[in-house]
């Protein structure tokens, strides 16, 4: 009786009772230590609602997020708010080839100042109550590795500081997706720093932040 698989009972059973008791439980270590990284960077957030803001430098990675859009999650986004963000396009002479929307692939043209452009826009606007950022860091334009080395990137000219700063300031959730290899684990490592919980894939992410969401939201009513 001392080991802890010898008293396991029925899971959907138990299961139920913690939901109800007001525990969020989780289907697989990986969704714990997911959902245990959100809860511990958004805690002190008060989230008004689901409606996100997606952006991408990738249209693999945008599609997948509009993809993930569903139930509690949403990305709407109105023409003036569009408009705002064709400003910061048009600005890094991105407009010829991006459209302001939601989610939104600003491709990887784009260098830290649109990105940290796009994000604050998204971030200071009382439509979105949160973002999810993925970025696929193989681009030029972008400061994505430590300074120093074989590369002219100064990590700390990223557009992710700002980003992280406009989040706080808004108490609004920032997720941050880092599609790419090891190379890039200081990028992923520097954001954890700022206090951004960081995944591998904007899937992933969607989706324990939409279980994360589904668990406040059935809390507050």
């Amino acid at each position: 009786m001392g080991h802890t698989a010898s008293i396991a009972g029925d899971y959907l059973v138990t299961r139920l009772i913690m939901e109800k008791a007001g525990a969020l439980v989780a289907e697989t270590f990986d969704d714990f230590n997911d959902l245990a990284a959100m809860a511990c960077s958004f805690a002190d957030l008060k989230i008004k609602n689901g409606n996100t803001f997606f952006l991408s430098n990738a249209g693999f990675e945008a599609a997948g997020m509009a993809d993930g859009v569903s139930g509690i999650v949403t990305a709407d986004m109105s023409p003036e708010l569009a408009a705002e963000m064709a400003g910061t396009l048009k600005e890094f002479k991105l407009d010829s080839i991006v459209d302001a929307k939601n989610p939104l692939d600003i491709t990887p043209m784009a260098n830290d100042g649109a990105i940290g452009g796009i994000v604050k826009s998204a971030l200071s606007s009382d439509e979105f109550s949160g973002a999810v950022v993925s970025m696929v860091p193989l681009t030029p334009a972008m400061n994505t590795l430590p300074k120093g080395g074989s590369w002219p990137d100064d990590m700390e000219k990223s557009f992710l500081k700002e980003a992280a700063e406009a989040a706080r300031a808004a108490r609004k959730p920032l997720l941050f997706c880092v599609a790419a290899g090891t190379i890039y684990e200081p990028y992923c490592a520097w954001a954890q720093e700022l206090g951004l919980p960081v995944f591998r894939s904007s899937d992933r992410a969607i989706k324990v932040y939409r279980q994360y969401l589904e668990y406040v939201f059935g809390e507050l009513n």
